[in-house]
């Protein structure tokens, strides 16, 4: 096989993007589309994807509910990405704000599970009927330096000497499999001016052409120029270039290749120009140069000019985007819940030793835990006790061989040792959570046991050997035995009472499963079929789990990270901030997510990783901060039987 079939891979089993983004009309002013995993950046839909499964319905709308008034060119639109919208069912809603025989004016609202991910307006208008009563003048505008020279036979035949045919396969587990759907056509003699990148683009697809419906793709499918000022980037446009001549050479990476960067560009608005537009049928290739001006504050903006092979300007584009700095994120480093917060670092193929962070709370100063006796792979959750600490590790990919278990780090010696790794040489699914509790002299260490890494990345992640569940290791008898089975609960967080006698569990059946065929309208609090439930269960006289019952219902997302103070307090981390219940389950505090997650997570809608409790302090890990709030008492003392 030539390397290019290598490059092109088989699209057979690959919707096209006219398929993946068609919306249908449910009414008059209502529109749904299902957001397809190739077309994504892991679980979360591409921005540019989202773009034009709205301007797709938007389009229909104008054909349909406003088509007396026959405009079917898009000249003006404004997106809002409020927050991330994943794989499954989307809905459209539009409403007009001004329609007219000359120009309409929409506003329309991409949903998923009844909350706003993207809103905005687009305006439109009959072109041809413009052309006959309004003033045109050629102004001459052209792009300096001249966008690159693009021979279209030479370079589907890799040998145009101006560009160099670029792509990328499309590899099972690859998070950013959605790049494998376009060909890029990149400058052999990339400029060495930092602020813009530049390429022309085609669709993978060979039937497939840019249109009007579907140029909302191209509108935030631009490499980032910011990369070129980072020395530590791997993600440069002339190391671009360079890695895909070498793919071109000598075939192209058997793993995916993912994104090198440890950086993250949540798209915050957008607001499109559309110029001499494109003809119905459309354009096969299409030129863009990004240009930044300028960072600031964690967010820059980014024009991108768009041009066809004519020498004509089809659109500008005036992007908002935030930059979040994952190198120095706190719970990237400690990989705390990376199954939800990280989707990119789960989705990678490759093994390797999780980054863990020590604060010193009396000098507020942070550094990394080095020097290990062995590697510590793919850390989770921790819990301290009997002067070490215990860690939940999950398995490595699919083609690697660590299967992950309970292991624990004396923090004096920095000793690693296993404690548990496998059921009779069944590996663990994705152990989350882990802590100890104790009866007289006799100790017994709890854990779950969820399949998280699997369900989204089939590929990634070795098959599940095991149910999932929460598990108990005896040490005395050294025996583990499972102790809550699925067909009660797919459990993430566990914590104790101070007294030893009750068990707190936290469902957190993943959103992205397909569920029973109950399908009506739902609210946050009804989007997990079987949570989104806090579980408390009595302790009996073997400390085994007994006499389930509700503890807790949470309003949005999921229960993750739980935490149990002196009093029997419950602290959990929600989607809407960290709860608080009193040991009847009544909600006695909340600490708001969105002051402690800075304006780009806050605006991309992510949860707060996780948190601790030390003495009078609450320690919040935001995606982009860690932040302590000094409480009216020490919540947690220094010899609690229940450390956190």
């Amino acid at each position: 096989m030539s390397t290019k079939e290598l490059l092109m891979g088989d699209r057979s089993d690959i919707p096209c993007l006219d398929e993946a983004a068609k919306p249908t009309q449910l009414s008059s002013h209502e529109y749904s589309a299902n957001i397809h995993p190739e077309w994504s950046y892991g679980t979360a839909a591409h921005g540019g994807y989202l773009n034009t499964v709205i301007m797709k319905s938007v389009a229909l709308h104008f054909h349909t509910t406003l088509k007396q008034f026959n405009q079917r060119d898009a000249i003006s639109l404004h997106f809002e990405y409020l927050r991330p919208t994943s794989l499954g069912e989307v809905r459209v809603n539009i409403r007009e704000l001004r329609a007219s025989k000359a120009v309409s004016t929409v506003n329309f609202s991409l949903q998923q599970n009844g909350k706003e991910r993207v809103v905005g307006y687009a305006t439109y208008m009959n072109r041809k009927k413009a052309r006959r009563n309004g003033p045109s003048v050629d102004t001459q505008y052209q792009l300096d330096p001249p966008i690159p020279p693009l021979d279209v036979d030479a370079i589907e035949r890799q040998e145009d000497p101006n560009c160099v045919f670029a792509t990328r396969p499309s590899l099972p587990g690859d998070p950013t499999k959605s790049l494998a759907t376009i060909i890029f056509a990149l400058p052999v003699k990339e400029s060495r001016d930092p602020s813009y990148n530049e390429s022309w683009k085609r669709l993978k697809d060979s039937g497939s052409r840019w249109t009007p419906e579907n140029l909302g793709l191209i509108f935030d499918w631009q490499g980032i120029p910011l990369e070129n000022y980072f020395p530590d980037s791997k993600e440069t446009k002339w190391q671009i270039l360079e890695r895909q001549q070498d793919w071109n050479r000598n075939g192209p990476p058997e793993k995916p290749w993912g994104w090198k960067s440890p950086r993250w560009y949540p798209t915050l608005s957008m607001s499109v120009d559309i110029k001499h537009g494109l003809p119905a049928e459309g354009e096969v290739w299409l030129f863009t140069r990004a240009k930044i001006r300028g960072m600031q504050e964690g967010r820059f903006d980014l024009t991108v000019e768009i041009w066809d092979l004519h020498g004509n300007l089809v659109a500008v584009v005036q992007q908002l985007v935030g930059v979040m700095d994952m190198k120095n994120s706190l719970s990237a480093k400690m990989a705390v819940d990376a199954k939800k917060k990280l989707d990119e670092k789960i989705a990678g193929t490759s093994t390797i030793p999780g980054y863990i962070t020590v604060l010193d709370l009396s000098t507020n100063t942070l550094h990394e835990l080095n020097g290990t006796s062995k590697p510590i792979i793919n850390p989770n959750e921790a819990y301290y006790f009997d002067g070490k600490v215990w860690i939940a590790t999950y398995p490595a990919s699919a083609n690697e061989t660590y299967n992950g278990g309970i292991i624990s780090v004396d923090p004096r010696t920095l000793e690693v040792e296993t404690v548990v790794n496998s059921y009779f040489g069944l590996p663990f699914n994705f152990p989350d959570d882990v802590f100890w509790t104790a009866k007289g002299n006799d100790r017994y260490l709890f854990f779950t046991d969820p399949f998280y890494g699997f369900i989204p990345y089939p590929n990634n992640f070795k098959t599940p050997q095991l149910p999932v569940g929460v598990w108990r290791w005896d040490p005395q008898e050294n025996l583990l035995l499972p102790v809550i089975s699925r067909n009660e609960i797919h459990p993430n967080g566990i914590r104790v009472s101070p007294d030893m006698k009750s068990l707190y569990v936290t469902d957190s059946t993943p959103t992205f499963l397909t569920q029973t065929p109950y399908s009506p309208p739902i609210g946050p609090a009804a989007e997990n079929w079987l949570g989104p439930y806090i579980y408390k269960y009595d302790l009996d006289e073997g400390m085994f789990p007994v006499n389930r019952r509700v503890f807790g219902l949470v309003r949005e997302g999921i229960a993750d990270g739980i935490h149990v103070d002196d009093d029997g307090n419950v602290w959990t981390a929600e989607s809407e901030g960290v709860v608080v219940r009193d040991p009847k389950g009544r909600v006695i505090g909340l600490f708001n997510a969105a002051y402690f997650q800075g304006e780009v997570a806050a605006a991309s809608g992510i949860p707060i990783a996780n948190f601790a409790l030390a003495g009078d302090t609450l320690v919040i890990f935001g995606v982009s901060s860690l932040r302590t709030v000094k409480l009216g008492k020490a919540v947690v003392s220094a010899d609690s039987v229940i450390v956190n």
